[in-house]
Parts: C-alpha cells; structure tokens; sequence
C-alpha cells in the first residue's frame, strides 16, 4: 500500500503514535519532509510546546529570539501549533520577557490562538534560583495571550504579580506551587476577574509574605465562586482561616476537595461537609510516621489519629452527602523501631469502618486507600518481608471487616515502598 492511497485521518494516527513513542526524538522532525500530507501533523506535535529560557550573557540569545519572532511572523499556522508555553524565570532571564521580539512573538501567538478556540493556551512559569520578581517586571506578559490562556502553573515564584493571573480572564484551572504574591500590587483589579473550576494552592514557603497571600489572590486575581476543584496544602505559614473562607466561597459549586494536612490539624472543627452539598470527591493526605521525640512513651497516647480526625470530618457530612468517592493517601517515614504494618496499626481503623457503612447509606462508595512507605535506605529485595505489599493490603481488608463485605462499597488499597 503506498502512501498517497493512505486517509489523512490514517497518516495523522501514524504521527501521533510516532510521536508518543519518543517524544524527545531528534529524529522527529524528518517525517515532516516525507510527504506533503506528513507536515501537518508533525509540526503540531513539533511546535505545541516552546520554552523561553534565553541567558543575556549568551550572544546568540538575541539573534535565537528574533529568529523565532521571524519564524513565527511569517507562518502564522506554526504560531497556531504553539498551545504550551513555558516561561523560565531567573536573574539571567528577566531581560526576555520585557524586550520587544518576546512581546511581539506573544502578539503573533495571541493573533493564532483567537483562531483556534478548540485547543486553548496552557502556560507555565517556574522560578529558578533567583525567582523574586521586580516591582516594574513584566506586568504585562499576559497581556495579548491571557484571554486565550485556561491553564496557568506558577511554580517556585517570589512576589508573583496578581495581575498576571488576573488577565487570564477565561482561565479554568489555576495552580500555585511555592509562590507569594506581592502585597502592593492593587492596580491589578478588574471588574470581571477569572473564575477557575480547578484551584491548586501549595505554599510550604516564604511565611513572611504568604500570611496575606490568599487575600490577595482573591482580592486582585481570582473570583473562586466557581471553583469544581479545590486542593491545597496545610502548613504553618499558610493561614487556614483564608482557605476555609475560599472553600465558603465556593461551597455551593465544589465537587472536588483535597487536602494535605501537615499539622495535624482537626479537621472537622475547619470543615463541615454538610456546607458542601455537591461534594463527591474527598482526598485527604496525611502523615501517621512516628514522633521523633525522646519524651514520655505516656505521652503517645495522646498523639492525634489521622484516621480518627477522618472519621470526625466524614461525620460532618449530611444523611443526603453525595460523597461518592474518597482517597485516602498515607504518607510514612521509615523508623528504625517501627515497621510499615506497625505505623499502620496505631491507627483506629475500626473506627473508620462503622463511620463508612453510615457514611454509605447503601450507596455505592469507592474508597481508594495509597501507602507510600518512605524508606531511609533501599530495603534488600531478596527477603521476602521487604515486599510487605500483599500482606499489608490483606491486613487492611481485615481491618475494614464491614466496609470489605459491602457490595456497594469498593474498596482498593495499594501499597508502595518508595
């Protein structure tokens, strides 16, 4: 069968798994020039993500960026291929974002992407060793592209402007991994602010400038009322009175809430799931490893119970709850007295057994439970005992003796030594 008796619909399928099956290959970029029908596709898949991670020290620097102005100015369809965007952000690339060849690729791309409403924009800025951002940089590098842009990923990125994300007007899910927001940034505001459906928040950084941080984000950057998808992170320089205020504000929408509790927080004196009718989804990370404290063994005791703080939020959920779906994932250090199957049984398992029966209702429930074990050093694979893998997921369906003979409930649990 030669190529030309071939469907373009055929050809494509061929690139697509071409490509999926090495997707850094140097040598992709040649089945472009086998037939005519061959460009179309590779290109896409060629030129979907540009990085911009330009070193003003490098001479060749401005001659690349013009050169892909150049490119992109005179094939407006390539421009129309670009969908991921990564923006590298350091000392040595501060300068890129500002100079007129970026802000007229972003222009080229903007003109592209109001063609292609089927496959919007995502973008992704990540800091690097120096990713403090300057009062005067960039305030408008979202500027052309927002409207176009969905996804948005700031990732390790001090006094991040609220008016980068505020321009991002149609922007559906929004995620913020160790970032602050700058405090002076009012001119930010607008009368329409995006509304995401999916809100990432993970700030383990900075306390200095996060205190306020979700304030802000709120104030300048972000309407959460509309928020599907909520997943954040506890910890101590993070203030849990400005994430239950998000999750109050999206109450009424939310379907999705993670939470990643490093504190050891009561949850159910934060949250009360009857306030969220439509939750169906619940993800709670939690670490059971031993406390390291040469204190009173009395005194163990009195450790907070991961599961039991579960249970009490679970029981917050009303007779009519639509929580259909629970992810419990355990995090677990390794401990030179302590075995994986001994951290788990400090826990009241049992307790969590009855309260998913009434949880339940007679409905169905999925209860999907993730053991990750973290050991200090890599366990002898030739005992069999260092694969516990089997034996730990039997143990659990022990534990949950009601919960494992429901018909409507299924339940999963995995276990991973890492």
């Amino acid at each position: 069968m030669s190529l030309s008796s071939l469907s373009q619909e055929m050809i494509d399928e061929i690139i697509d798994i071409l490509y999926a099956s090495d997707p850094d290959s140097s040598h992709f970029s040649s089945h472009s020039l086998v037939c005519q029908s061959f460009r179309h596709r590779t290109q896409q898949h060629l030129f979907r993500f540009i990085s911009y991670h330009f070193y003003k020290n490098d001479s060749s620097c401005l001659p690349k960026l013009q050169d892909r102005r150049q490119m992109l100015e005179k094939n407006p369809k390539i421009a129309g291929y670009v969908r991921h965007l990564h923006f590298v952000i350091t000392g040595d690339t501060l300068w890129t974002f500002d100079h007129p060849e970026f802000i007229r690729m972003m222009e080229i791309i903007a003109q592209a992407s109001a063609q292609r409403i089927d496959a919007p924009l995502q973008v992704l800025i990540s800091g690097g060793e120096n990713p403090k951002i300057p009062d005067d940089f960039a305030q408008h590098i979202f500027e052309e592209i927002g409207p176009y842009v969905e996804t948005l990923k700031l990732h390790t990125i001090e006094f991040m402007p609220c008016r980068w994300i505020a321009d991002c007007r149609n922007l559906l899910k929004l995620e913020m991994v160790r970032v602050s927001i700058a405090k002076n940034d009012t001119e930010s505001t607008r009368s329409r602010l995006p509304r995401p459906q999916e809100l990432i928040l993970y700030w383990p950084y900075w306390p200095d400038d996060s205190s306020a941080a979700v304030d802000y984000l709120i104030k300048f950057a972000l309407d959460p009322s509309g928020l599907h998808s909520f997943q954040t992170q506890f910890s101590g320089n993070l203030c849990l009175d400005d994430i239950v205020s998000i999750i109050k504000a999206c109450s009424s929408s939310l379907e999705f809430l993670g939470l990643w509790d490093e504190q050891g927080s009561a949850l159910a004196d934060l949250f009360n799931l009857s306030e969220l009718p439509n939750l169906k989804v619940l993800f709670l990370k939690v670490d059971i490893s031993p406390d390291d404290d040469d204190g009173d063994d009395d005194d163990d005791d009195n450790d907070d119970d991961a599961l039991e703080d579960l249970c009490a939020l679970l029981n917050t959920a009303s007779k009519d709850s639509k929580i259909d779906d629970i992810l419990l994932e355990i995090q677990c250090e390794s401990h030179p007295d302590v075995g994986p199957l001994a951290h788990l049984e400090m826990s009241n398992w049992r307790m969590l057994d009855s309260t998913l029966v009434k949880l339940s209702g007679g409905r169905r429930l999925k209860l999907d439970i993730r053991i990750y074990y973290h050991f200090e050093e890599e366990p002898d694979m030739s005992d069999s005992e260092a694969d516990p893998a089997d034996r730990i997921e039997a143990w659990i369906a022990e534990q949950l003796p009601v919960t494992s003979r429901q018909s409507h409930i299924a339940l999963h649990s995995e276990y991973h030594g890492v």
